[in-house]
Parts: C-alpha cells; structure tokens; sequence
C-alpha cells in the first residue's frame, strides 16, 4: 500500500509548472546525497564540486551548481547525468 500522497506529488523532472532549472535542481535534492554530488559532478563535468561552491548547505550547494553550469554552458550534463 503506497503513502497518503501517492498520486498528488508530481516527480520533480515531470513538473510543467516549474522551469527547468527547478526541475533539476529539486531532482538533484530528491536523488543525491552531498557525497554522490560530489562524485557525480567530478565524473560528469570533471570539474571539484568545492571549486564551483563552498562548503555551505546542501540545498545552497545544489543551487550555486546548478548557477554554475548555466553561466559555464554546460547545463545539459547534469541532466544527461540523472
């Protein structure tokens, strides 16, 4: 037997009302841990997560990332990546 929201939350990735940057950032709060962030982001952009932002909290984490990719042209990796 599923939970008492089963059916009314969207999947974050399946969402129409938010744009694609929220979509991938909620994806990336629901789906990875800090570590497996960490691990993603220097197998998938080979690049040092604490290069592109301080150790800070992890939903601030995920958004100055999910920035950093933006201004950096690559915003198409992460979502290749989940």
């Amino acid at each position: 037997m599923g939970t008492d929201n089963e059916g009314v939350m969207t999947p974050a990735t399946l969402d129409e009302t938010r744009t694609l940057p929220e979509r991938v950032r909620a994806a990336l709060l629901d789906c990875f841990s800090p570590d497996d962030l960490k691990i993603l982001v220097s197998d998938r952009l080979d690049v040092q997560l604490q290069w592109v932002t301080p150790d800070r909290p992890f939903t601030v984490v995920v958004f100055e990332l999910i920035e950093w990719v933006r201004r950096s042209g690559k915003f198409c990796d992460p979502r290749r990546a989940l």
